[in-house]
């Protein structure tokens, strides 16, 4: 297990990375932060290696107030992912500007052609919006043909229910539903997808 998600929270030299990559090479459980990636991670041009074993993900994204969800990062990060079967996105709205001690640097992309025909469970957490939730799952079938089982997590004052992503007819569909809807799921979450182990952490 690796947890990555506040990055190394001091002043970061380039050499200090392949102590990094040759952990993360062997982690099957990662907790990793869209800002770690976006910064730190994705300039490095020999990623390819380095993520392979990763089975269950707990992926992290900070927006602000105005900020509007975008998953183009998160997407292109699972190229680098193809044993994955979890994965957990939770959006939050607040950031520890103390663990964010690294400097911006440029980001260098790759053409990478994955699929993640191991994908079981995809759960989200936190978004704004049900079209921000169907707009990932949109893009999970797209890019890498993958249609996992999608749940969605919602704040009530009972708790936290759970949806789950279905298709719908064109009879049904509704303007701006992409051909799904979420509708209430029964089964308790750890049931359809098990708690990330840094999760209450």
């Amino acid at each position: 297990m690796f947890d990555f998600r506040k990055g190394p929270g001091y002043r970061f030299a380039n050499h200090d990375f392949n102590v990094f990559l040759r952990v993360t090479r062997y982690a099957k459980k990662l907790t990793l932060c869209r800002w770690t990636f976006e910064k730190m991670i994705c300039p490095w041009n020999f990623l390819w290696y380095s993520f392979i074993a990763v089975k269950e993900l707990w992926w992290i994204d900070y927006l602000n107030d105005e900020e509007l969800y975008n998953s183009d990062i998160l997407i292109y990060f699972l190229k680098f992912c193809p044993s994955l079967e979890i994965l957990s996105v939770t959006v939050k709205f607040s950031i520890d500007p103390e663990s964010y001690q690294v400097l911006s640097t440029s980001t260098f992309f790759l053409e990478i052609a994955t699929r993640l025909k191991n994908l079981k469970v995809v759960k989200l957490d936190g978004f704004r919006s049900q079209e921000d939730e169907i707009s990932l799952a949109k893009k999970l079938k797209e890019v890498f043909s993958a249609e996992p089982k999608i749940v969605a997590t919602t704040t009530t004052s009972n708790g936290k229910s759970l949806r789950s992503l279905v298709k719908v007819s064109e009879l049904e569909e509704e303007e701006g539903s992409f051909g799904y809807k979420f509708v209430e799921e029964v089964k308790h979450i750890n049931e359809l997808c098990p708690k990330h182990p840094h999760m209450g952490l």
